[in-house]
C-alpha cells in the first residue's frame, strides 16, 4: 500500500491511498485495512478501508468498527438491495 499527504496548488491538503493487488485481495476476503493517521501526519485519526459488492454489504462490514454516534453517508438503497 502507498499512502501520502501533500499540499495541492489550491492550498488544500490531499491524502492519497494506493492499493496493490494484494490489498484488494485482502479486502475481498472481508479483511478491513486500518491505517494509523500518524503515517500521513494526522495524529489521533484512523483511516478504515473496507469493501463490499453493495452499499448494504459495506454497511455490514463497517458495523464492527463504528459506534452509535457515527455519521454515515451513503447512497440510499432499499433495505433488501444486494442480499
Amino acid at each position: 500500500m502507498m499512502r501520502f499527504r501533500a499540499l495541492a496548488g489550491n492550498g488544500r491538503t490531499i491524502i492519497g491511498l494506493g492499493l496493490s493487488d494484494r490489498n484488494l485481495e485482502l479486502l475481498r476476503k472481508d479483511q478491513t485495512i486500518i491505517i494509523q493517521g500518524e503515517t500521513v501526519d494526522l495524529p489521533d485519526v484512523e483511516i478504515i478501508i473496507f469493501w463490499g459488492r453493495t452499499e448494504y454489504e459495506m454497511t455490514e462490514a463497517l458495523a464492527r468498527h463504528i459506534g452509535p454516534d457515527t455519521v454515515l453517508n451513503r447512497d440510499e438503497l432499499p433495505p433488501d438491495h444486494g442480499r
